[in-house]
């Protein structure tokens, strides 16, 4: 059996570290050229936080032609209304319900706030945001691709601006609320 010695193993721990850097940087066999790396890293700059699909789509020509699903199923005992400050429709439905995705996209937001509680938050194509409030349990952390009618919360009453067990749902596209009763039936 041989064994190394103490500047020998040093040497060997040296050398892999500088073979392990060549490799990682592409400089081992000259594969990387200096613009290659450029763009590589413009590339990755731009991707790393982008949510956005495959096909580029930043607006949504109709909205009314998109079909939602149903985030629950309820009753309306709060509808949207700008002029209050009150930019979603709340739904009463049974205790410990599911909250669904009411569209495909990425959750950009899976946290708790004071007042709503638990809350998540949803990127859809086109430039479209769904917000679903008050949750009493989150299923999806940020970053999670979701489908259209998956499961992501269970309905609570969490939050300071709760007035029971419910559902606040937002629908948000380019930055303005929308009233959510007018694409969806709850």
């Amino acid at each position: 059996m041989y064994f190394l010695r103490d500047y020998e193993s040093t040497y060997y721990y040296y050398k892999a570290i500088k073979l392990a850097y060549y490799y990682s940087t592409g400089y081992l066999f000259n594969t990387i050229s200096k613009e290659d790396s450029i763009l590589r890293e413009k590339v990755a700059s731009e991707e790393q936080y982008s949510i956005s699909n495959s096909s580029g789509k930043n607006q949504i020509d109709n909205l009314g032609e998109i079909h939602f699903y149903t985030p629950v199923k309820g009753i309306v005992t709060s509808s949207f209304d700008a002029s209050k400050n009150h930019f979603g429709t709340d739904i009463v439905a049974n205790p410990n319900q599911v909250v669904f995705a009411c569209l495909d996209g990425t959750v950009i937001s899976s946290t708790w706030s004071s007042e709503y509680g638990y809350v998540i938050q949803i990127q859809h194509e086109g430039n479209l945001i769904s917000a679903y409030k008050h949750n009493s349990e989150l299923l999806k952390k940020a970053g999670t691709v979701v489908k259209a009618g998956e499961s992501i919360a269970i309905i609570g009453n969490s939050g300071e601006l709760t007035t029971g067990p419910h559902l606040h749902f937002e629908l948000w596209y380019a930055g303005k609320a929308l009233n959510p009763e007018d694409y969806i039936n709850f």
